[in-house]
């Protein structure tokens, strides 16, 4: 998992100073975008990496519906107000949502007890995905192997 965060770290940066300096993009505390921006990466990084560990495969789609679901719920294309109310219901259970906010406190101006919450809040993320993959892959590891070997048998998957 260190090599992971170490490349999460990496784009991280890379995207926070391409921004920056090669997109020329306003932020009001242009430091803090890139703190966040790390801080952001390694909780996304070690919510994939859990479910990509425990579950093998299954755990790869399993993050990408994440993804898709964060997309639409997690307010960063559009306000979470003119969603429908699905997505809204979903907004404040997606990690999404509050690397979002933290990265507008950055580039508009930071309130701390905003900050704080959405720092929190993704800090409750990545240890529920931590406490997940200790507590978890000891028990689903065999399972998870017998699933990789019948879909490998099957010739339907490399």
């Amino acid at each position: 998992m260190i090599l992971f965060i170490v490349v999460a770290v990496l784009q991280g940066t890379i995207v926070s100073v391409g921004n920056l300096f090669l997109l020329g993009i306003y932020a009001a505390h242009p430091v803090w975008l890139l703190i966040f921006s790390i801080i952001i990466a390694i909780v996304f990084m070690t919510i994939v990496y859990t479910f990509a560990s425990i579950l093998g495969n299954i755990g790869k789609a399993l993050a990408i519906v994440l993804l898709v679901l964060q997309l639409s719920s997690g307010g960063g294309t559009f306000p979470i107000e003119v969603a429908p109310p699905f997505f809204q219901m979903l907004h404040p259970f997606m990690p999404f949502s509050y690397a979002i906010n933290l990265l507008r406190e950055a580039v508009g101006g930071i309130i701390p007890s905003l900050v704080l919450k959405n720092i929190l809040m993704l800090t409750a993320f990545w240890m529920t995905a931590l406490a997940m993959g200790c507590l978890l892959k000891p028990v689903l590891e065999g399972r998870i192997e017998e699933t990789v070997q019948k879909s490998k048998s099957s010739r339907l998957v490399d």
